[in-house]
């Protein structure tokens, strides 16, 4: 079926963990991974393998078990196919996969009078703004950079429909969040941002909105 869809592609075909970590080592643009391998290993510890190890690839789980949801989001995917599944559902995926990388550009921060720094968006898990600063945190929720005059309303302006501003001092990637709850959003690392009261009811709708786009 991939074969068909995506003519030009050339296409890797492995059943088991170690087989397919030595193509994900050779670099893939999008994997397609079963949640069960033919060996008995868990796909989702092969995707989170991958995850550090080749943040660029776009990742699409397969899996026929309702069950292991909570489990896939920790692995941030791009997209989720159930079994059994039509070509349309492959192409939906495709076309989720194109949508999300085609908004993953760049944004240049100011550090200084002759000075910029550039951040993929791909990178950011969150934004917090604190006395007149904004920091910059990456997947590991480890900061990226902290950048001055510059507020939450004017960087919104320049991020994918992916990110909202759930607190008037933090903006989220929905990406990178596992779980929310009573105004609080949960990140795949473990951490917790707050959600606002007067901003719970748009960022829980936001969110499950994003969550149904990748299922």
């Amino acid at each position: 079926m991939l074969s068909r869809l995506c003519a030009d592609a050339e296409i890797f075909e492995a059943t088991d963990y170690e087989t397919a970590s030595g193509y994900a080592a050779q670099g893939c643009s999008i994997i397609f991974l079963d949640i069960e391998l033919e060996d008995g290993r868990n796909g989702i510890e092969l995707a989170n393998s991958m995850r550090k190890d080749h943040p660029d690839a776009a990742l699409v789980f397969v899996t026929a078990h309702m069950r292991y949801c909570e489990q896939v989001f920790e692995s941030a995917p791009d997209a989720m196919l159930i079994k059994p599944f039509a070509e349309e559902s492959v192409k939906r995926a495709l076309a989720i996969v194109e949508r999300k990388h085609a908004s993953d550009g760049c944004i240049t921060f100011a550090t200084g009078k002759n000075s910029a720094q550039t951040v993929r968006v791909s990178d950011i898990s969150y934004i917090e703004s604190s006395a007149r600063k904004l920091t910059v945190y990456n997947k590991s929720c480890e900061p990226i950079g902290t950048f001055r005059d510059l507020k939450l309303s004017q960087l919104m302006k320049r991020l994918p429909d992916s990110f909202v501003c759930c607190h008037q001092s933090f903006i989220v990637n929905l990406s990178c969040v596992v779980s929310i709850s009573r105004y609080i959003f949960t990140l795949s690392g473990g951490m917790e941002l707050p959600i606002s009261q007067s901003r719970f009811k748009e960022a829980r709708q936001r969110y499950f909105e994003y969550v149904g786009d990748t299922l």
